[in-house]
């Protein structure tokens, strides 16, 4: 596939930028959009897809609970060779 030339390229960002919806309507129904356009439709929208998960505050919690004190987690008994009413 020949690269777009600039002026081309200018135009496919604009109207991406103006009116994305067409473009992830193709994408949700399957449709493979050719690599400029993808190219494209990432770096314009960008911006709104990252201030949207700002909002949002999404976060991430990890907690190993007991756990993490000794690292076997649940294969304990079978790594240590415990009995299940031992380890109960």
């Amino acid at each position: 596939m020949l690269p777009l030339n600039k002026n081309a390229t200018n135009i496919l960002r604009s109207e991406i930028s103006q009116n994305p919806s067409p473009y992830f309507s193709r994408l949700r129904s399957g449709e493979l959009l050719k690599p400029i356009e993808y190219e494209l439709l990432v770096e314009t929208t960008k911006d709104a897809r990252i201030q949207w998960w700002r909002e949002a505050r999404f976060g991430l919690f990890i907690t190993y609970g007991l756990y993490s004190g000794r690292g076997k987690g649940e294969w304990e008994p079978v790594f240590d060779g415990i009995s299940k009413e031992e380890y109960e």
